[in-house]
């Protein structure tokens, strides 16, 4: 399958995200939980009051333990309809975010085509973690949480995806699957879970603190307030509202520069799935 998909492709996998993030929204309202929209979501409200066109995927973020009460509810409540994909319920999951993934459907991607965790279209979910306002031990937490979660997904990724091809591209995957295999006869992936948690919750006690994503690689300047929970407000998304930090211009332009042009063709990128299929009709 080339990078972008057919039309009907693309309008297939955005309905069923959105049928998956209207009941993620209805949960999160039912039992007071907060969330926000981040990455290229929150672009896409702003930019478009929805999808980026060619995007493939809805990104939302909420605090670790609104997180861990949205799991024991969806894994209660929505079994028949969900599977909560991350790396504490499947032994192969590389990623310290997760998926809600919607049963009966496919979505496999290159890099991911060896695990055997299920993979169907999703919500991703990326759980934020308190970390210190102060500029040089914020930096130190962040770089030791996106140093870990990369561990993690290297040992279970062989073959990442890199933004180059040719004899390059070999050479680097000859190294990340030598490394690869290093990390496997060293760590488990529990174990290497489990680091991961205890560095990014290190500083859950603290009163006075910001937010970050636990793999998040520009942890300098990407954090929220830790009032974001009580000033989210609310934009159009394709035909609902959908929830973000209210300094959402603020957050765009920190991690897309001038946000409002479009970029380039060729670097308009999606997740490039090798396989699909989608829910019965």
């Amino acid at each position: 399958m080339s990078e972008f998909y057919k039309a009907e492709e693309l309008e297939k996998i955005k309905k069923c995200e959105m049928q998956i993030f209207r009941d993620f929204a209805k949960v999160c309202e039912e039992n007071g939980l907060k969330y926000w929209g981040i990455g290229g979501t929150g672009l896409g409200a702003i930019r478009h009051k929805g999808y980026i066109p060619w995007d493939d995927d809805i990104d939302v973020g909420m605090t670790y333990d609104d997180y861990v009460k949205l799991n024991q509810i969806f894994m209660r409540d929505f079994a028949d309809k969900y599977t909560v994909v991350n790396a504490e319920n499947f032994g192969d999951y590389p990623a310290m975010n997760e998926h809600i993934c919607m049963n009966g459907t496919k979505f496999i991607t290159n890099d991911a085509k060896r695990l055997k965790y299920p993979q169907g279209i999703f919500l991703d979910i990326f759980p934020y973690f308190k970390t210190p306002t102060d500029d040089k031990l914020r930096v130190k937490h962040g770089k030791s949480m996106w140093f870990w979660g990369k561990v993690l997904i290297l040992r279970q990724i062989p073959f990442p995806v890199i933004p180059f091809k040719g004899f390059k591209a070999k050479i680097v995957h000859c190294g990340t699957f030598v490394v690869s295999c290093l990390l496997k006869l060293i760590f488990t992936h529990k174990w290497l879970y489990n680091k991961n948690l205890k560095v990014s919750l290190k500083y859950d006690d603290l009163e006075d603190y910001y937010y970050i994503f636990t793999s998040n690689p520009k942890y300098r300047d990407w954090y929220f307030k830790k009032d974001v929970k009580e000033t989210i407000v609310k934009y159009p998304f394709e035909d609902t509202e959908m929830c973000f930090p209210k300094d959402l211009d603020g957050y765009l332009v920190c991690a897309y520069g001038d946000y409002m042009q479009l970029p380039p063709e060729d670097k308009r990128v999606t997740h490039a799935p090798i396989y699909m299929e989608f829910p019965k009709e």
